[in-house]
């Protein structure tokens, strides 16, 4: 008796039996790999190595879609066997009084000033518009400076769009940290607000503007994440005013990631870094400039 009998059917009848079983297994299969694909969604991760380390690197973005869980298998495989999360900075580490201290510090107007005060007429209207469209109580804002009031904006739109900051890609993997794994920070939440409150009296206008006009379209953003788009990702980025506070908040910041990723791959621990993806991609992005210090550095793509 062959193969084909090893369930006790002989070599003839085997052959007609099976060969119903293994067409519907193929079908099967492919429905299943068509399935997969519908959703046309690709999970970009880095690995990076050294003689005696390895770090993955992923790029995050903060709000999403919740739809976009669970993540692919071996991303959530690479961050399992990983020593330590290295993250801009740890929000589930953070105190509630600091923070209002900093917010009232870089990001609120001190008494008899205002926003009003600072806008012009046409930022003024579309502010207006804003609050009245999602509908956001225009008071409540009054106090705080130009650049609060954009990420405020930016946020709003976002959530009534379905996109959940507790559904960031950062966010996960903080949540998912076990007891035997660190967590670091890269920056701080401190220094992230002294960077945002760095803005000066014009560009905290243009800021604002940006935001209100494109408070809207974070969908886009989201579906170039979702398709592992770089080129895409890199021209909604490109369109971010103003451009020298926008080289600030992200090329600027990136040497000093680096150098901090690079310590990891200088020691003996597996790394799993997640800052936001436009830290990551591009000629100045951190997975770049590792790869120009000589580290091998294999960009991984994964169906989602």
């Amino acid at each position: 008796m062959d193969r084909l009998g090893d369930v006790g059917y002989p070599h003839q009848r085997g052959t007609l039996v099976r060969k119903p079983y293994r067409i519907a297994i193929c079908l099967l299969v492919l429905a299943a790999s068509l399935q997969a694909q519908s959703h046309g969604r690709k999970f970009l991760m880095w690995k990076v190595t050294s003689s005696t380390a390895t770090v993955y690197l992923v790029g995050s973005i903060h709000l999403a879609d919740p739809a976009i869980f669970p993540l692919p298998a071996p991303v959530e495989n690479a961050f399992a066997d990983s020593n330590v999360l290295a993250v801009e900075a740890d929000v589930n580490d953070f105190d509630v009084t600091q923070a209002i201290g900093l917010l009232g510090e870089y990001g609120m107007y001190g008494e008899g000033d205002s926003l009003s005060k600072h806008l012009s007429p046409q930022t003024s209207a579309a502010l207006d518009e804003f609050c009245s469209k999602h509908g956001l109580p225009r008071d409540l804002l009054e106090m705080m400076k130009p650049w609060m009031v954009a990420l405020m904006a930016e946020a709003s739109a976002a959530q009534q769009g379905g996109f959940d900051p507790q559904s960031g890609i950062d966010m996960h993997f903080l949540n998912e940290v076990k007891a035997n794994q660190r967590v670091d920070q890269l920056e701080s939440i401190e220094f992230q607000f002294k960077l945002l409150g760095s803005a000066s009296e014009e560009e905290q206008q243009q800021f604002l503007a940006s935001a209100l006009k494109g408070s809207d379209d974070i969908d886009k953003t989201e579906k170039a994440y979702e398709a592992g788009d770089t080129s895409a990702l890199s021209s909604e980025l490109a369109r971010e005013e103003p451009r020298g506070y926008f080289q600030r908040l992200i090329d600027d910041r990136n040497p000093a990631m680096t150098d901090k990723v690079e310590r990891y791959l200088g020691g003996h621990e597996t790394a799993f870094v997640v800052v936001g993806i436009a830290h990551v991609i591009g000629d100045k992005g951190i997975a770049h400039s590792l790869q120009n210090r000589g580290f091998k550095v294999e960009a991984l793509t994964f169906a989602w």
